[in-house]
């Protein structure tokens, strides 16, 4: 029988009178293609995490653009920034503050940013940062972040799914090379 098999040819050998088909498979085979399989599914997980990071960080850039038109239109600076990136197989999807600084006798400034904590509490959602967090900021500019934190919410726990499955993946890997011993 060619390897690796198909789920066809696994159910077809599956069935009780199949024992000469079974007979042509080895469980070092069996053993190899679930390796494969496994990594397989690490794999989709890589790129569904960087999916749900991908989708925040169209939400970061549609929140930079609707700021920037505000700012523009109202003359009117804001005072907040996100940052989205993949780290240790974590999505962080953070806020900061910004102010500039006057730092020479030139005009030239210093950009100084500070990160706002998300203070998950009891009874919070803690896949979200509170309101609270945005306490500083023009109304206008906090109802953007509002809507933005809503989106990367939801992104977050995505990623928390993804990061549950991939230690259910990594322990049925223990479990499966434990087999080989």
């Amino acid at each position: 029988m060619d390897l690796p098999l198909t789920k066809e040819q696994m159910s077809d050998a599956m069935r009780s009178e199949a024992t000469a088909e079974r007979e042509q498979i080895d469980l070092t085979d069996l053993s190899a293609m679930s390796a494969q399989n496994i990594s397989e599914l690490e794999a989709i997980l890589d790129k569904e995490l960087l999916l749900s990071a991908l989708a925040a960080r169209k939400t970061a850039d549609l929140f930079f653009e609707l700021t920037n038109e505000e700012r523009e239109s109202r003359k009117e600076s804001g005072t907040l920034f996100t940052r989205v990136r993949v780290l240790n197989n974590s999505l962080q999807a953070t806020w900061n503050t910004g102010t500039y600084t006057l730092k020479d006798g030139n005009g030239n400034s210093r950009f100084i940013a500070r990160h706002i904590s998300k203070r998950s509490g009891r009874g919070k959602d803690p896949h979200r940062y509170p309101k609270s967090a945005f306490k500083g900021a023009p109304d206008w500019e906090k109802e953007i972040a509002e809507e933005t934190e809503l989106r990367y919410a939801h992104e977050r726990r995505k990623a928390e799914v993804i990061g549950q499955i991939r230690r259910l993946v990594k322990k049925y890997r223990r479990l499966c090379d434990s087999d080989d011993s």
